[in-house]
């Protein structure tokens, strides 16, 4: 359902970033496997991070992400060392989705939208 909402916001561009972030964890074997929709989810909330949107909209979005049973930290999609999760991050940035994004992202970025979203989460 979460994953699914985003198609009535827009052409898709809305979801560049998610669905680059589904495209990086495919490389990684410990992560090719979970749910297509549950990683997209993931990927919208840091989405939202990278897109600098404020504490009170990304909080909201976390909690309606932990109803619909979305993962809110990579621990919940597996755990990751860091050399996985480099590849994983090196994916997403190079997946065709992320050109969609208004200015280019970088690994620090990426990576800093991670942490929000995971910090965030552990304050609800």
């Amino acid at each position: 359902m979460f994953a699914g909402l985003t198609s009535l916001m827009s052409s898709g561009a809305h979801a560049a970033a998610a669905h680059a972030i589904y495209e990086g964890f495919t490389v990684c074997d410990k992560t090719r496997e979970f749910g297509h929709g549950l990683l997209v989810g993931f990927g919208n909330l840091c989405l939202l991070a990278l897109e600098n949107r404020s504490d009170e909209e990304l909080l909201e979005a976390i909690g309606l992400a932990r109803a619909c049973a979305i993962p809110l930290s990579l621990r919940e999609i597996a755990e990751l060392d860091s050399t996985e999760l480099a590849g994983i991050i090196d994916m997403a940035l190079h997946a065709p989705d992320m050109a969609n994004m208004p200015a280019p992202v970088t690994a620090g970025a990426l990576y800093s939208a991670i942490a929000r979203v995971e910090h965030q989460a552990g304050l609800l």
